[in-house]
């Protein structure tokens, strides 16, 4: 069954559909493959700028997963979404940096290949970096490979004294010692302990000793610097971790010897000894950041099944719908991933939810679009004239700081509720659109004599260049137009003056607003009954609007107080390609001979709405027609 917002979305989509540019350079599915390479280029420039400088992030998040992104479940990534939003807000994207980590400790697991890692990398409005292992031999689309070196475990290691050295027995009251341990599979090259000072002191002994836990030989202890941001306790391993081999009596040659990985039983001695660790030690913090990531599944309802779902087969299923954002000669039809994110946060994993959040996609898109080709125009205005603001664009302005007064919330729940309201918002938006594409189809005059649709425009503009939603829910469109619809010194000047700007309304402005909205949303309804849309099974016919015989069709709009005015009601007779008539009776609505109603519907207590369509065209008589041959023939 088809949820109420994918019925309310349709209408809005179809009419959106038939609004858009008609230039290529502006048309939603020629620039969805430039959009994923801009995201792509921008990203692959911050990598190389903090390579290349060395600055290092202000935030960097690390993923730990045992399985490849793809095989994440979709509340887990839900998660990672929420940290995206949250630390974008607090520190700007170019200064996040994700990493991504595999945990798997098995050396020589087959690792099935990331596929799908350009679609993650434009999930997340920051910059997620793949971490790739040290050693790997590739299989087919299969990778055989060790995990990345890493410090995330600790063991506890008995400390042991000799029976003879009754001084340093009795005077060394540590019987064990808690190391930070590198991932068990590079426990062979581990060549001592590293203590701070006064650890240093207390243990720096001949007779006390700790027994590596596979070779059985005393580890050397290193005295490490007081300053270092080391633990107190830390297992050395020079070949891999290059700092190191700075360490006072690091013997290099010992320390780039080539041993052997550890594997099969001796590794398995390594995990027990994780695994009986301590809870009080500092390997809780990393295990819970595993965990989190490692266990649970998302069992959920898709499509009457019960199965589990994970980005791989949500990706899987969206390409289903790929003749909606994708042409046959793109050499990249996955889903926009924008697309995919929205999924995500509304929690509502299914087929029809990608289409829905496609529509949503694809209206934000034109909305910038329309905003991009009047760019030039809109560039040349220096004022704003608050005198000149109109009843509706008073409303979408306290609509536009309702919306981004709202705090960013930091649970999974608050922000699918947040997405809920932004949905309404963008319903809202378009509306506003739709009445400035009517206003200007109105003007015989063209679009730069008519400053009340310029002053709507710089609204419209606004509203979709500073919400901080749409970064926030569409942040690889956002970041698109933001280089094709750039903010200028006068546009700054302009964008203050509308923050300021009053959103107050009259009592009868507010109904006026009121019913222009629910009329225009009952004449996008009825267009698409006049039009019978659905989605067809393929691009080229959804994208090759449908023709209608205009003169078949009438509207006619019965209101006996006249709420609209005449300024209001001339701009709605453009809204339709069929002719629309005010009328004050009930009588007039039914003058129209010939064209029975197909559908009636109450705007409010004063304004109805009727769709009525030819039925028969009139035969003429035969009495009329010798008529007038008789007239032709005396003329003669």
């Amino acid at each position: 069954m088809v949820n109420q917002t994918y019925s309310q979305w349709v209408p809005i989509f179809f009419s959106c559909l038939r609004r858009g540019p008609l230039s290529k350079k502006y048309i939603y599915r020629n620039n969805i493959w430039y959009i994923k390479q801009h995201i792509k280029g921008e990203k692959a420039a911050l990598i190389e700028h903090i390579k290349e400088s060395g600055i290092v992030p202000i935030d960097n998040v690390t993923i730990y997963s045992n399985k490849s992104f793809s095989q994440i479940p979709l509340d887990k990534v839900k998660t990672v979404i929420l940290t995206d939003i949250m630390k974008h807000n607090e520190n700007g994207k170019r200064n996040i940096l994700f990493k991504f980590d595999r945990t798997d400790t098995s050396y020589g697991k087959l690792i099935r290949k990331e596929n799908n890692w350009n679609a993650i990398e434009r999930l997340l409005s920051s910059t997620i970096k793949n971490n790739s292992s040290l050693e790997e031999t590739r299989q087919g689309n299969r990778i055989k490979r060790i995990p990345p070196f890493s410090y995330r475990y600790t063991i506890t290691l008995p400390v042991e004294i000799s029976s003879q050295n009754k001084e340093a027995k009795h005077s060394t009251i540590i019987k064990s010692l808690d190391i930070l341990w590198t991932e068990p599979v590079y426990s062979n090259f581990i060549i001592g302990i590293g203590l701070k000072p006064p650890l240093f002191e207390v243990l720096n002994n001949s007779s006390v000793k700790i027994i590596h836990p596979i070779s059985r030989k005393p580890l050397k202890l290193y005295e490490l610097n007081e300053n270092d941001a080391s633990p107190e306790a830390i297992a050395i391993c020079p070949k891999y971790n290059l700092e190191q081999r700075k360490i006072k009596g690091i013997d290099l040659l010992t320390s780039i010897c080539p041993y052997r990985l550890c594997e099969g039983e001796d590794r398995e001695i390594i995990i027990k000894l994780i695994k009986s660790n301590s809870p009080n030690s500092s390997s809780k913090k990393f295990e819970a950041v595993i965990s989190s990531f490692n266990e649970g599944k998302s069992k959920l309802m898709y499509n009457n099944d019960l199965k589990i779902i994970n980005l791989e087969s949500l990706l899987a299923d969206s390409s289903k719908h790929n003749y909606l954002w994708g042409k046959h000669s793109d050499s990249d039809r996955d889903c926009p991933s924008d697309i995919i994110r929205s999924v995500l946060i509304s929690g509502k994993y299914e087929l029809p939810q990608i289409k829905e959040e496609f529509m949503k996609h694809f209206t934000v898109f034109n909305m910038f679009s329309f905003i991009w080709r009047y760019q030039p125009d809109l560039q040349k205005l220096h004022y704003f004239n608050e005198n000149d603001i109109k009843p509706w664009s008073r409303y979408i302005l306290k609509e536009y700081h309702k919306i981004n007064e709202l705090p960013l919330y930091s649970t999974v729940e608050e922000v699918t509720i947040s997405k809920i309201r932004f949905d309404e918002f963008l319903q809202k938006v378009y509306l506003y659109y739709y009445f400035i594409v009517c206003e200007l189809k109105s003007s015989n005059s063209g679009f730069h004599s008519l400053p009340d649709s310029l002053q709507s425009l710089v609204m419209l503009k606004h509203i979709l260049t500073q919400c901080k939603w749409f970064e926030i829910f569409y942040p690889n469109l956002h970041s698109f137009f933001q280089n094709r619809i750039p903010l200028t010194e006068a546009n700054k000047t302009i964008t203050n003056e509308i923050n300021n700007a009053s959103t107050r309304l009259s009592t009868e402005e507010r109904q006026l607003v009121d019913t222009i909205r629910s009329l225009l949303y009952a004449l996008i309804e009825t267009e698409t009954i006049i039009y019978q849309d659905k989605f067809p099974k393929d691009g080229k016919a959804l994208y090759q609007l449908k023709q209608i015989d205009s003169k078949s069709w009438k509207i006619v709009l019965l209101s006996k107080k006249n709420i609209l005015s005449e300024e209001v009601q001339n701009i709605i007779k453009y809204s339709l390609p069929i002719p629309i008539h005010f009328v004050k009776s009930l009588e007039r609505s039914k003058q129209f001979e010939n064209y029975v109603c197909i559908k009636k519907k109450m705007i409010n207590e004063d304004l109805f709405l009727y769709l009525r369509k030819l039925e028969n065209t009139p035969q003429p008589l035969m009495s009329d027609i010798n008529s007038t041959l008789n007239r032709v023939l005396k003329s003669h």
